[in-house]
C-alpha cells in the first residue's frame, strides 16, 4: 500500500480563498468534531476503570505479602505505606488484589475482538452512529453496574462479565473515531487535530485516577461516580447526534468556505462515499504489518509505563494509595500539553516543506519508542530519591507523546479511506500487550524489589530497541 500524497500546493502555500477565509474564524465544524471526540474519549477512559477505582469502597481487598525487606532498598520508608481503607463504607465482599488486576486482561481481550467489525463497518458505512452507540452503551453499563454488584453481593464472575462487555463496547470506539478524523482533518492539520483527540485519552486517565475518589468522598456513596460519568456520556451522545456529521458533505451547518477548503485539501486523497474494504491489499501489505509490529511494541512500552509506575511507587517508593493516584496521574498533564504542541509543530514543519511526512512520523515514533524506557530505567537508578525518580518518570511519560504522533497517525497516512480497518489491526492487535502485561510483570517482578523492577525496565528498553530498529529501517 502506498502512502497517500498531498498536492504540493496544499503543502507549501495557502493558495485558495477558502483556506484564507477559513483561518479568519476560530471555530469550524472540524474543530467541533475534534473536541467532541476528545470529550467522549475522556468519558470512555474514565468509565472503563470505575469498578477497579471504587473497589476499595465496596470490597475488602487482600494483598499478597512478601517478606523481602532484605532486598528492598526503600524499606526505611515503610511507615509511609499506609493504605487508605474507607472503613465507613459497607463492604459486600472480600477479593484479592490480583483478581482485580486480572480484570484488565478480560477487558483487552474483548476490546481486541470488537475492533475488527467496528473498523470494517466504519470504513464501509457510517462511523458517527458507532461512536454514539459505544458512548451511550458504556454509560448504560455503568448505570447498571452498582445495582448488579449489590444484588449479586459482588460476585466476581458478574464483575468479569461487566468488564468484558465494557471492553467489547469500547473496542468499537477507536476504529470509528479514527475514521471520523480522517474525513475531517486535512493533511496540513492532521497531526494537530489528532493530538487534541488523543489528549482525551490522557486526560481521561487523570480523571479516572482522581475523579471517582473525590466524588465518592463528597457524596458518601461509592455508586455515585457510575451515575455521574454515565450521565455525562448520555449528554455527550445527544450533542454528538445533533451537531456532528460523518463528513463535510453530510453536514448542513458547515460553511461554504470550510467545505471548499476541505474538498481542495482532500481531493484525490479521501473519498467520502461508501466503499468496500480491500482486505487482500491491506493484509498483504508489508508496510501495514511493520506498522502493526511497531504498535504492539509501543503499546507494550505504554503499558509498562502507565501500569507499572503506580506499582513501583507503592512497592519501592512507598507512597500510599492516595499519593500513588496523584503522583502517577500528574505526568499525564505535561504529556497532554507536550503532545498538542508537538502536533502543531509537526504540521507546521511538514506543511512548510522542511521535512516530509514519512521522515517526521519515523522521527517521532523513534523518540516515542526509545525515550520512555530510557528515562524509566534511569528513574529506577535514583533509588529512594523520590524527587529524582518522579522527575524521570514525568519525562518518561511525556515522551510517549511522540509515539502517538508517529505511529498513531500512520493508518491515516497509509490509507485515509480505510483508516478504520487499519486502526483495527494496529490498535487492536496492539492491545495484545494489555492482555499479557500483568503476567510479564508477575514473572519478572515476583518479589517486588527494586532490582526486579529494574530488570523489567531493561526488558522494556530491549523491546524498544528491537522494534524501533525494524520499524525505522523498513519503509
Amino acid at each position: 500500500m502506498e502512502t497517500s500524497q498531498v498536492p504540493e500546493s496544499s503543502e507549501t502555500t495557502s493558495n485558495s480563498s477558502g483556506d484564507s477565509t477559513t483561518r479568519r474564524s476560530w471555530f469550524r465544524q472540524r474543530y467541533l468534531v475534534t473536541f467532541m471526540i476528545t470529550l467522549m474519549t475522556m468519558n470512555l477512559f474514565t468509565n472503563r476503570n470505575l469498578i477497579s477505582e471504587t473497589s476499595d469502597y465496596f470490597a475488602v481487598i487482600t494483598h499478597k505479602t512478601n517478606d523481602t525487606k532484605f532486598l528492598n532498598h526503600c524499606v526505611e520508608l515503610h511507615q509511609n505505606a499506609v493504605k487508605k481503607s474507607p472503613n465507613n463504607f459497607t463492604k459486600i465482599l472480600t477479593i484479592k488484589s490480583e483478581t482485580i488486576k486480572s480484570f484488565q486482561g478480560i477487558f483487552f481481550i474483548c476490546y481486541l475482538i470488537a475492533h475488527f467489525p467496528a473498523g470494517i463497518y466504519a470504513d464501509s458505512r457510517n462511523p458517527k452512529h458507532l461512536i454514539s452507540f459505544t458512548t451511550v452503551a458504556s454509560s448504560l453499563i455503568n448505570f447498571s453496574s452498582p445495582s448488579l454488584i449489590k444484588v449479586t453481593k459482588g460476585n466476581v464472575n458478574v464483575m468479569r462479565f461487566v468488564i468484558g462487555l465494557l471492553g467489547a463496547i469500547q473496542g468499537i470506539f477507536f476504529p470509528a473515531s479514527s475514521n471520523m478524523i480522517a474525513h475531517w482533518a486535512p493533511m496540513r492539520e492532521r497531526a494537530a487535530l489528532t493530538s487534541i483527540t488523543v489528549a482525551g485519552l490522557f486526560l481521561g486517565i487523570c480523571v479516572s485516577k482522581i475523579g471517582p475518589n473525590l466524588i465518592v468522598e463528597s457524596s458518601g456513596d461509592w455508586a455515585t461516580p457510575f451515575y455521574v460519568f454515565g450521565a455525562i456520556g448520555i449528554i455527550l451522545t445527544l450533542v454528538w447526534e445533533l451537531w456532528v456529521f460523518p463528513d463535510p458533505h453530510k453536514d448542513p451547518r458547515i460553511t461554504p468556505e470550510e467545505k471548499q477548503y476541505l474538498d481542495q485539501e482532500m481531493q484525490g486523497i479521501v473519498d467520502h462515499r461508501r466503499k468496500s474494504v480491500p482486505y487482500l491489499a491491506i493484509l498483504t501489505s508489508f508496510q501495514n504489518w511493520i506498522m502493526v509490529f511497531a504498535n504492539i511494541a509501543m503499546r507494550l512500552i505504554w503499558n509498562f509505563i502507565a501500569m507499572t509506575i503506580p506499582d513501583y511507587m507503592q512497592d519501592i517508593l512507598k507512597y500510599n494509595n492516595d499519593q500513588t493516584d496523584l503522583m502517577s496521574s500528574l505526568p499525564f498533564l505535561p504529556m497532554t500539553v507536550t503532545m498538542i504542541i508537538l502536533g502543531y509543530f509537526s504540521d507546521w514543519i511538514t506543511r512548510n516543506g522542511h521535512v516530509n511526512h514519512l521522515t517526521m512520523r519515523k522521527l517521532f515514533s523513534s523518540l516515542g519508542l526509545m525515550g520512555p524506557p530510557i528515562y524509566m530505567l534511569t528513574g529506577s537508578y535514583a533509588g529512594c530519591n523520590r524527587f529524582a525518580a518522579n522527575i524521570m518518570f514525568i519525562i518518561s511519560i511525556s515522551l510517549m507523546a511522540f509515539s502517538f504522533l508517529g505511529l498513531y497517525l500512520l493508518p491515516m497516512d497509509l490509507s485515509p479511506n480505510y483508516t478504520g480497518f487499519l486502526t483495527s489491526l494496529s490498535n487492536g492487535l496492539g492491545s495484545i500487550a494489555g492482555i499479557f502485561i500483568k503476567h510479564i510483570t508477575a514473572w519478572v517482578v515476583p518479589d517486588k524489589t527494586i532490582l526486579q523492577y529494574r530488570q523489567l525496565f531493561w526488558l522494556a528498553l530491549l523491546t524498544a530497541v528491537v522494534s524501533n530498529t525494524v520499524y525505522y529501517y523498513k519503509k
